[in-house]
């Protein structure tokens, strides 16, 4: 067997390269060998492996380059003059905190020295390359278990070093990541990475928390980055010199960002080395982007974006592109990062101990330190918060320093789902519950700090304050003192004079950004259910029937404005049954069943942040045996997240006119659906199949504002089935058939099976569907 090859972090001539041992044939540096190691993109021509072709050199422009050391001077004054005092007390305010880590600049040399001593020979991957000695890890050590590998940065790792971490440290690591689709390995590398950056650079880990959660501040910030492909394209333009139809040719062969920049850099020199980039410099320079606004704002964004192009390299590149575009796809989710920051925490603080337990009391061990860094960040979802706190005092007293606090969202929690009213009593029999009307709105915190402010959230965390001015009145005017709260309900539409709720579409319509209040045409009544802290006091750990008991204490109901949620307390199947018919004439989804005491019991009634509750139980209108099933047209896609990653989901399904012998955007699906069928379909629709495009290939789509990410060639007839069609503002699919200019959605629809009997134009016409929403309202 040959022996493995060496791997430095840069390039570069040195004496000591030639006194290497004989046993090696060859030198890669550690991106190009990953550049090799990396797993070929499904369904897309190969990539040019050679990090520096001989032939079709484009050499980086004098213009381009004098932007890159304009921006860096700025970076650099910019950050001498940030002191620790701008940072806010994270733990004391009511109100978010963001940290920009700072990034001093490099001490000159553009490359380091490989340290040749004591370094096994194998594959390495680099952990510092702007300082003037480098350090190495081997690949296998890097790929150990944890414990293992916190003994090998003891031993072998320097504290604390005085230069920052560089990019490609990272870049190599979500290189090591996506080689895999285990999230136990997965895990593995995002704790080893988190342990080093502990040895070396602890000022680098917060970047490298956010951008490996392909993100840079939580939602509620509202940051958004705001390069879209028209910016991307023209800075990977100006930077590699390349042609637009050579561009669009990059993008139909890969359709991911990261690749179609590595590919089109590949054939890139400059005529001067930039300087290495830092974790802390791209994250930086990523907030620099978000945070670009007003006049001169996207011509700005497009200097930083070429920046950071410019002076990435080889792997780098393509992770930064990944990220640029908010793509990063290495299946680094909330929940698998938590577990890594817990895992790495405890095994830092404490690995003495652990080191002596045997296998179960270990596993015990991390599962519990999981469980309280994931509990105190559903209550204050915000790494810049959680990183500082871990750092500075560990896992001791984190519930403390993490506790929910107003102005900051949490998590919210979510009901387990059912058949049937028979099934639901059967599940409770013994407990006492409640049932309240399952409003078709947008569920919606309300806080309130000390200091009077009041802000709304959504479900997803983001701030939307600005869109109900209204409702912040009505909860001031509904509050009987004047104590700080954090509030949870439902945003419904509203006839304002007779009080009828209207459907979800009614409310869709309302204005989404400073709503004046002299101008408001969809009236909004908020049905608040619940009560998470009040008066400095949170209510999380207390049972619904005490939180219920606190609003009325707190609030008076103001009615068509503030209202407490319908509800019923009642064990009679016949009477339940009443109120389920009553709320789904009432334009509801159903009923949400909630148990009211019990707090260590299997069935809690106490509050969990992001948990789908077992004392939570909806029992909805759902895949009702009178819907008629519908024979529907896959005609695009967008890429999935998380577990989905790599594969399509959720698939746009389209009806057919055949007037028009056009394709009428109808619903996205993405349940029904085996692992296997989304791997099949991924390759069935691949962008080197021939069956799909990044953009329609013809004008027989009519999608509307829903623009997937890939569209599919109409191909094949898939039957579903759904709650019930109801009216869309969004979807084109039966447009003035059925409720004038508006088009006809499918409420929850569900994949059945292929209908291999059946082409595209034998599907579902639109016609069909105004029909059958005709008559379902009957």
């Amino acid at each position: 067997m040959p022996p493995k090859k060496r791997a430095n972090g840069y390039s570069h001539d040195s004496s000591k390269n030639s006194k290497r041992k004989s046993g090696i044939q060859s030198n890669f540096t550690i991106q190009e060998l990953f550049s090799k190691q990396r797993p070929s993109i499904p369904n897309s021509h190969k990539l040019i492996d050679s990090a520096e072709p001989e032939q079709g050199k484009h050499e980086i422009s004098d213009d381009d380059f004098n932007i890159a050391l304009k921006l860096q001077k700025e970076f650099d004054e910019e950050l001498a003059e940030v002191g620790d005092s701008q940072k806010a007390d994270a733990f004391n305010s009511d109100k978010p905190v963001s940290y920009s880590p700072t990034d001093e600049p490099p001490d000159g040399s553009p490359s380091a020295l490989m340290k040749e001593e004591n370094v096994p020979t194998g594959i390495r991957t680099t952990l510092s390359s702007n300082c003037q000695e480098a350090y190495f890890i081997d690949e296998d050590t890097f790929q150990q278990d944890p414990l293992a590998f916190e003994k090998y940065c003891r031993e072998r790792v320097p504290r604390n070093t005085e230069s920052d971490a560089p990019y490609s440290f990272l870049a190599n690591t979500f290189v090591l990541i996506s080689m895999t689709k285990s999230r136990i390995r997965i895990v593995t590398l995002l704790t080893n990475c988190i342990l080093s950056l502990l040895y070396l650079e602890k000022e680098s880990l917060l970047s490298a928390v956010w951008l490996s959660t392909n993100d840079i501040a939580p939602s509620f910030y509202g940051k958004n980055l705001g390069v879209g492909p028209a910016m991307y394209s023209k800075a990977l333009k100006e930077v590699c010199g390349i042609s637009s139809q050579s561009l669009k040719t990059l993008w139909n062969r890969h359709g991911d960002p990261g690749d179609v920049a590595y590919e089109a850099k590949v054939s890139v020199r400059t005529l001067f080395q930039p300087q290495p980039l830092t974790i802390k410099k791209v994250y930086s320079t990523l907030l620099k982007i978000a945070e670009c606004i007003g006049n001169g704002a996207q011509n700005r964004k497009l200097e930083l974006t070429k920046f950071l192009l410019i002076s990435a390299k080889s792997e780098e590149v393509r992770y930064i592109g990944r990220s640029i575009m908010q793509n990063l796809r290495i299946g680094a989710v909330q929940n698998t990062m938590l577990t890594a920051l817990s895992k790495a925490f405890v095994i830092y603080s404490d690995y003495e101990r652990l080191n002596k337990l045997g296998t179960e009391a270990l596993q015990a061990e991390f599962q519990k330190a999981e469980e309280t860094v994931k509990q105190c960040f559903y209550q204050v979802p915000d790494y810049n918060i959680l990183v500082q706190a871990l750092l500075t005092t560990g896992l001791n007293n984190l519930t403390q320093r993490m506790s929910i606090r107003p102005c900051t969202p949490v998590k919210p929690m979510f009901g387990s789902i059912t058949k049937d009213l028979q099934e639901m009593l059967q599940k409770l029999e013994g407990h006492n519950f409640c049932c309240e009307f399952k409003y078709d709105g947008q569920r919606a915190q309300v806080h309130k700090s000390k200091m009077g402010e009041v802000k709304i959230f959504s479900r997803h965390l983001e701030e939307i304050s600005e869109r109900y001015p209204d409702v912040i009145d009505s909860c001031q005017i509904a509050q009987k003192s004047n104590g700080d709260y954090i509030i949870e309900g439902e945003l419904v539409a509203i006839d304002f004079n007779t009080g009828q709720i209207r459907d979800f579409q009614t409310l869709s319509t309302r204005e989404r950004k400073k709503v004046n209040l002299n101008e408001i045409t969809v009236h909004v009544c908020f049905f608040i259910f619940d009560m998470m802290y009040f008066e400095g006091e949170s209510l999380l750990q207390c049972p619904l029937s005490s939180r219920r008991k606190k609003i009325n204490e707190a609030f008076n109901m103001v009615p068509n404005q503030f209202q407490l949620v319908a509800s019923l307390e009642s064990k009679d199947e016949a009477v339940i049954q009443e109120f389920f018919n009553l709320a789904i004439s009432s334009k509801c989804e159903g009923l949400m069943v909630k148990v009211l005491d019990g707090i260590n019991s299997k069935l809690p009634s106490t509050y969990e942040p992001d948990k789908r509750g077992e004392g939570w139980i909806k029992v909805k209108q759902d895949y009702s045996e009178e819907f008629e099933s519908l024979d529907l047209v896959p005609i695009g896609a967008w890429y999935g997240n998380g577990r989905k990653a790599g594969w399509f989901s959720p698939i746009l399904l389209a009806v057919f006119n055949p007037e028009n012998a056009v394709y009428e955007a109808v619903c996205k699906c993405m349940s029904g659906f085996s692992d296997q069928f989304y791997k099949e379909l991924t390759d069935r629709y691949s962008l080197d199949s021939g069956h799909s495009s990044l953009a329609p290939v013809s004008s027989i789509y009519e999608v509307g504002k829903v623009q997937p990410q890939i569209f599919f060639t109409p191909k094949e007839v898939w039957e579903i089935k759904g709650a019930q069609i109801t009216s869309s503002p969004v979807y084109k699919a039966g447009i003035g058939l059925a409720d004038g200019d508006r088009g006809l959605s499918i409420r929850f629809p569900r994949f059945i099976k292929i209908r291999s009997d059946k082409g595209p134009e034998d599907a579902s016409t639109n016609t069909m569907l105004a029909e059958m929403y005709t008559k379902q309202n009957q």
